[in-house]
C-alpha cells in the first residue's frame, strides 16, 4: 500500500488495476484488496475493476479450455476508456 499511495496520492499518477474474480479461490484476496484500496487511497487517480469468471491470467476461462486465448469482455474496453481519460491529452 505504501507504494500505490506514493504513486496516486503524493504523485498523482493515475493508476489502474484489474483483478480476475476467481482468484479470489486461488491466490489473490481479492475483495480484502478492493476494500483496502479503497479505504486507504483517495480514490482519484486510482481505477480498480474486478472481472466476472476469470483469474489471474485474465483471459475467458471457457475459451481457454478449448485452447483458445481472449482477454476477458470488457477489458481492453475499460482499458481504452481509461487511457482515453487519463492518459491522452
Amino acid at each position: 500500500m505504501p507504494y500505490w499511495r506514493e504513486v496516486v496520492d503524493v504523485r498523482g499518477i493515475p493508476s489502474f488495476i484489474g483483478y480476475g474474480e476467481l482468484d479470489e479461490f486461488d491466490n489473490v484476496p481479492v475483495s480484502a484488496s478492493v476494500e483496502r484500496f479503497e479505504s486507504e487511497l483517495e480514490g482519484e487517480g486510482l481505477t480498480v475493476r474486478v472481472y466476472p469468471d476469470t483469474g489471474h491470467s485474465l483471459m475467458d476461462e471457457a475459451l481457454m479450455k478449448e485452447r483458445t486465448y481472449k482477454l476477458v469482455d470488457g477489458l481492453l474496453r475499460d482499458l481504452d476508456g481509461w487511457i482515453g481519460s487519463n492518459l491522452v491529452r
